[in-house]
């Protein structure tokens, strides 16, 4: 009896002490999850990393996925990116030779909801987590339920104004942070929702530079996203460049890789007069690409380039919520952003969902397309480039 009563008695301790460890874990997450945009903002940060003049590019975490319409998970990403990114199984240079480990400052995450515990890791420290750990605990925090359809969203989840707005400003003012320390964003989602607000900060940051360039969205996705209201929820990560486009706020949308659009996001796409290149419609020649880009994306604009990781076909990229056959390679995509010849001003990379994933491999596919786009986005003057190869069939 003395020994059950003594069980009892540890085990309340130990309830009290682990609320009191989330507690502060949270408060800790909260404070730190702005620490770097604070220094950024009072220029005790320098725009450098390693003492770099070449850094260009805040990164920054944006760990949202209530507006997702089907399975949820895309809140875990940052991280689990972070790490795939600087992972000992590949190295930190971009196809073009730049090492890309100099051209970027970790900015933290901006939180919707409580983080797990590697939420809070540092890039520096990502690497003490191995990949499997970090998959193994998204998976773990993920939403309750049993059996296949635990990740299903509740349509009710999506429904807190107050907290969805309260995200979004808070995302604006980290990305207006970044901007303001000459750095160009690029936001790791979380899913396709966070575009509009981190557009809202560029929008409200350029309006106040003189004489600047129109803003064009190089858009790569499997699905248009300009629902006007999908499902009740016009914060859906189905619905981001309806109000993009409805608010002005670029110039111009290029979609690539698209194929899905039902016929009312047909209509959007005459009534908003966007470009599309469907996922069917892909040219075999990466310069015929160029010529559609350079065709659709004004000469003197520039860009800011939305990566769905869900534009990729599912064999490439299991780890997304959508797994929409019919789309293109990993070749196809790299070969895209090379060919994009405008200057890359900021960008996302969304809707990878590593609950969903197998190995890691959506995630090194993810590292790399930043890797690739943190090269582009240190580049003022991109070239699209000519087909490398000096060999010939006999």
């Amino acid at each position: 009896l003395l020994l059950l009563l003594l069980l009892c008695c540890c085990w309340r301790l130990l309830l009290a002490v682990g609320g009191l460890f989330d507690a502060m874990l949270w408060n800790v997450c909260r404070q730190s999850a702005f620490a770097l945009v604070r220094r950024v903002r009072s220029g005790c940060l320098a725009a450098t990393r390693h003492g770099s003049s070449a850094c260009c590019v805040g990164l920054l975490g944006a760990c949202e996925d209530r507006n997702s319409s089907y399975l949820r998970g895309a809140r875990f990403a940052p991280d689990v990116l972070r790490h795939a990114l600087i992972s000992n199984s590949a190295n930190s240079f971009s196809e073009n030779g730049l090492d890309v480990s100099d051209l970027f400052v970790d900015c933290g995450n901006v939180y919707a909801e409580k983080p797990m515990l590697v939420d809070a890791c540092p890039l520096a420290m990502a690497a003490d987590f191995p990949a499997s750990q970090l998959l193994s605990q998204a998976v773990a925090h993920s939403d309750n339920g049993t059996g296949p359809n635990r990740h299903l969203v509740d349509p009710s989840t999506a429904q807190d104004t107050a907290s969805l707005d309260g995200f979004a400003a808070d995302l604006s003012a980290a990305v207006d942070a970044v901007l303001h320390r000459s750095l160009k964003p690029l936001v790791l989602g979380g899913d396709h929702s966070v575009s509009f607000p981190v557009l809202q900060a560029i929008h409200a940051h350029r309006a106040g530079l003189q004489g600047a360039a129109p803003l064009c969205i190089v858009h790569f996705d499997a699905h248009p996203d300009t629902y006007h209201d999908f499902g009740g929820n016009p914060r859906s990560h189905a619905s981001p460049f309806a109000r993009i486009l409805e608010n002005k706020l670029c110039a111009g949308l290029v979609t690539l890789g698209v194929r899905t659009a039902t016929q009312h996001q047909r209509q959007q796409r005459e009534r908003f007069q966007a470009e599309y290149l469907e996922a069917r419609d892909w040219p075999a020649d990466p310069n015929k690409l160029a010529e559609f880009l350079d065709s659709t994306v004004p000469h003197d604009a520039h860009v800011y380039l939305s990566f769905d990781i869900d534009v990729l076909d599912p064999a490439y990229a299991p780890g997304v919520s959508h797994h929409e056959p019919g789309g293109i390679t990993t070749r196809q995509a790299l070969d895209a952003l090379h060919r994009i010849n405008r200057p890359v001003v900021a960008a996302d990379v969304v809707e990878y969902n590593p609950p969903r994933d197998a190995h890691g491999k959506t995630a090194m596919v993810g590292a790399k397309v930043i890797k690739e786009l943190l090269a582009l986005m240190a580049n003022p003057h991109p070239a699209a480039p000519q087909n490398s190869c000096t060999w010939q069939r006999a």
